[in-house]
């Protein structure tokens, strides 16, 4: 691709961070639960795992999808190649684990006990 932009680069950079972030979290689940089974910080450890794992596979989604939109002329690749790969990265999205992600959110409980009150008024 000739055209890469900052913004591109900048998504790139941060998809490394969070696959960074993710194997350092479970090394650090690995250790701690070798070291001591009963750690308190073995939960909080899983539930940033699972979230960082979560935005990782959504960011590869949004990416392959970005990269092998069938109406892009900068890929290098087949038609039917590409509209599969642009496929895999929607299939990602609705696939993803997004209860994990949505519903223990203390901001989208927040929310939803706003709208909530709304509501009931």
């Amino acid at each position: 691709m000739s055209n890469i932009t900052p913004l591109y680069n900048s998504f790139v950079i941060f998809i490394y961070v969070l696959k960074i972030t993710f194997v350092i979290l479970s090394v650090t689940k690995l250790y701690l639960i070798k070291k001591d089974p009963k750690n308190k910080r073995i939960d909080t450890i899983i539930y940033w795992k699972d979230r960082v794992e979560f935005v990782f596979v959504i960011c590869m989604a949004l990416l392959l999808i970005y990269t092998f939109l069938p109406s892009s002329k900068n890929t290098p690749i087949d038609k039917h190649t590409q509209f599969l790969f642009c496929l895999f990265g929607v299939l990602l999205l609705f696939t993803a684990k997004w209860e994990i992600f949505v519903s223990e959110s203390q901001t989208i409980k927040t929310l939803q006990k706003v709208i909530g009150q709304g509501a009931n008024q």
